[in-house]
């Protein structure tokens, strides 16, 4: 087991050893954030900083947090085992959107902006059971209803401030350091906090360390001596998950190589700064010469001074003497030079990140649209190493957060899309194997998936099973509960059909009912003879008139034998 001198030797080599991929990281940052390189400060210099870097990288963003990450657990064809794979894959969803509602924001979008500005993703990972046990009495309440929503806690580390190791079999070790508060500190560790920081003001800045390896876990303030976690930690893992998104190691150089954030080639190019100067220099010189011109002066007594002339508002007047000129000097503000420069310096970085046609900026009317289709899918490939990188980051973070949620026991509950998922350690595997997957998708993508999702499933033959369509072009993460949705959708439909069905029936039966119970006489009722007292025995009340019996009242009378005469008369 490493000491803790041996722990502090390590951070202290590791940090050095990551003093250049650092600097890489902060001038990256640089560029997100819009902070100019060093330029002349000039009074008449308008500082102008290039967008277009932090277009790009927003635009890689949103184009790769535009879903929710799809979870997937490989199983056999057998139900039970797709019964199991489709509980952990709820598992993990809930687990995911759960710590998302505690960070208040989806875990995925600081996670892939991590991947694409340094190439690096930092995840910590902390059992909130576990900050339960060691808080205190103020903090330990507001921890408890956290438990009701997450039962771990998901943190994406900014990596400039971390510094992992590496071996043949994954994360050997890490080291961590963070500016802190050490009012903050003396509230987490108590006395023993307060007597190593008793020099300090509680607003006063210290250094927060942690070492990690498989074994043991320290923390320590660099100020003081002694440290404030000493221990084996027991966990089946490294809380802590670190992955090198987009490099390679083949060169054998400094960090800055191994590591190749989405900016790198306008970083490293000088392509961003260029963009910047020249943007700079063109705006300086329009405010400078457009909106304070120079002019040409002919005095006609060489002996005056220049005429005063009113600069402050538009169209400010200018008194001259007679036989005096005063014209403007016409030349052209910007050299053509300038904007070539400017364009070059576009189309190279452009080339440099990912085509705008990728990000939706729109083309010419006449382009067709299999074109405008062809850019759109093809401005995406420089993201597809961080698609997987990505993906595969995800997946190790819940690897991790089932080992240690299986290793500490009790139940948890999870706040998720479906509402709450409720689940204990026997639910979870002894090594599980759980994947995630990020898409690159766009509006127009999401019909066109319906329609390939639809055309694989369809026919006597079908290429894919739904389930594997649902998952693969529609993103639905949970696919067997999708279907077992659609089911009790079309089953409620049918049960409800039927039931307007029978009311129906059941109306149209009253109205036969009513309709017979109308036409039947009262009882007591009977026959009675034609024309009252005095009518002709035997002859009964059927609407023939006397002497002709059988003749409805009213009806023409036709001779025996005759044929009726047709209608409208003889012919």
């Amino acid at each position: 087991m490493i000491t803790f001198d041996q722990a502090k030797q390590h951070a202290d080599d590791l940090e050095s050893r990551h003093a250049e991929r650092n600097s890489m990281f902060e001038d990256m940052e640089d560029m997100y954030l819009l902070e100019p390189p060093s330029l002349p400060s000039e009074s008449w210099i308008k500082q102008t900083v290039s967008p277009s870097a932090r277009n790009a990288l927003l635009g890689a963003v949103r184009l790769m947090t535009a879903t929710d990450p799809i979870w997937r657990v490989p199983a056999s064809m057998e139900v039970d085992a797709q019964q199991e794979a489709s509980r952990l894959e709820t598992i993990a969803n809930a687990i995911w959107t759960g710590a998302g509602r505690a960070a208040r924001k989806p875990l995925h979008v600081d996670l892939v902006l991590s991947a694409l500005m340094y190439g690096e993703v930092h995840l910590g990972i902390n059992r909130v059971s576990d900050l339960i046990a060691s808080a205190n009495d103020e903090n330990r309440e507001r921890l408890q209803e956290l438990a009701s929503i997450t039962p771990v806690l998901i943190d994406v580390i900014n990596p400039r401030l971390g510094y992992p190791e590496f071996d043949r079999a994954g994360l050997y070790a890490y080291y961590s350091s963070r500016e802190v508060r050490s009012g903050d500190v003396i509230s987490r560790f108590g006395d023993l906090a307060a007597m190593q920081l008793r020099d300090r003001q509680p607003w006063d800045t210290v250094t927060e360390c942690e070492y990690w390896d498989h074994k043991v876990h320290y923390l320590w303030v660099k100020e003081a001596q002694n440290p404030l976690i000493e221990a084996e930690h027991g966990l089946p893992c490294i809380p802590i998950v670190a992955s090198i998104v987009e490099g390679s190691n083949l060169f054998n150089r400094s960090g800055q190589q191994s590591r190749q954030p989405f900016l790198y080639t306008l970083w490293k190019s000088g392509l961003w700064e260029r963009e910047t100067l020249t943007l700079t220099v063109m705006y300086s010189l329009i405010f400078s010469i457009g909106a304070n011109p120079q002019f040409i002066y002919r005095r006609g007594d060489p002996s005056k001074a220049a005429p005063e002339a009113d600069y402050s508002t538009p169209g400010g007047r200018i008194i001259l003497d007679s036989g005096e000129d005063y014209a403007p000097l016409v030349k052209q503000i910007l050299d053509p030079s300038l904007m070539q420069g400017l364009q070059l310096a576009q189309e190279q970085g452009t080339e440099s990140t990912m085509f705008k046609q990728a990000l939706g900026e729109p083309m010419s009317s006449g382009t067709a649209f299999s074109t405008v289709s062809l850019l759109s899918q093809a401005g995406r490939l420089p993201l597809v190493p961080y698609q997987r990188m990505g993906s595969f980051v995800i997946g190790e973070a819940m690897r991790t957060v089932f080992k240690l949620l299986k290793a500490g026991g009790g139940k948890s509950k999870a706040w998720g899309g479906n509402g709450v998922t409720e689940f204990k350690p026997s639910d979870l595997p002894d090594n599980p194997n759980i994947e995630a997957r990020l898409e690159i998708e766009m509006p127009q993508d999401e019909r066109q998936n319906a329609m390939i999702a639809l055309q694989m499933t369809q026919g006597d033959a079908p290429l894919m099973s739904r389930a594997r369509a649902r998952e693969e072009y529609l993103g639905i993460g949970q696919p067997d509960e999708e279907e077992k949705a659609i089911w009790d959708e079309q089953a409620s439909i049918m049960q409800f059909q039927m039931m307007l069905q029978q009311q129906a029936q059941q109306a149209q039966q009253q109205a036969q009912q009513q309709a017979q119970m109308a036409a039947i006489p009262p009882q007591g009722m009977g026959r009675m003879p034609m024309g009252g007292p005095g009518a002709q025995p035997g002859l009964e009340q059927t609407g023939a008139e006397p002497g002709l019996p059988g003749v409805a009242a009213g009806a023409p009378l036709t001779p025996r034998n005759e044929p009726p005469m047709p209608e409208g008369g003889l012919m």
